[in-house]
């Protein structure tokens, strides 16, 4: 054995020798796994030529970082885009309802506009538009003069309209929308 190690040139910094049998069952012939102080562990085969792997080498930590790194960058990244378009989202659907909710809210003061000529004294409580409820208030702040409050809620929106309305002649006073 000391002869294999003389003929093949083995480095002075040669640290010990052991023998692995389960390799050798693999490659059908002994080897012997060399452990150097230095240079990492080198194998070697009776058969084979030299196979040597540097175990000692941080060229592989120089490289993980800068992956990382961009990893993590790309994933702030990713998470950042996320959030803006669930919020995007999020203030679509909100401006949806509020448009919803402003036509139902029309068609609520155009059903009770219908009704009040024929009837001065008409006051429902809630008024049924497309399928939507509406709630109404209505008062007389002056004689022969009506205000109407007409709400409505959509999702989480809630939409309000306020309207003056003469009654003898019939003539818009003032409509408002806080």
């Amino acid at each position: 054995m000391r002869n294999f190690f003389k003929k093949n040139n083995l480095p002075s910094s040669f640290a010990g020798l052991r023998r692995d049998k389960s390799l050798a069952a693999s490659y059908g012939g002994t080897i012997y796994q060399m452990f150097f102080a230095r240079s990492g562990s080198c194998v070697y085969s009776q058969l084979d030529s030299q196979s040597c792997v540097k175990t000692d080498s941080q060229s592989g930590t120089s490289l993980i970082l800068p992956v990382l790194l961009l990893g993590v960058t790309g994933l702030s990244i990713f998470l950042a885009m996320a959030a803006t378009t669930t919020s995007s989202v999020a203030l679509i659907l909100s401006q949806r309802d509020a448009v919803e909710a402003r036509v139902h809210l029309f068609g609520c003061l155009d059903e009770y506009l219908v009704h009040l000529p024929a009837n001065p004294d008409f006051s429902p409580v809630e008024l049924l538009v497309f399928d939507e409820v509406c709630s109404t208030v209505v008062s007389t702040p002056i004689e022969g003069q009506r205000e109407i409050v007409v709400s409505n809620t959509i999702g989480q929106v809630t939409r309000q309209l306020t309207v003056l309305v003469q009654l003898d002649p019939f003539d818009f006073v003032e409509i408002t929308e806080p």
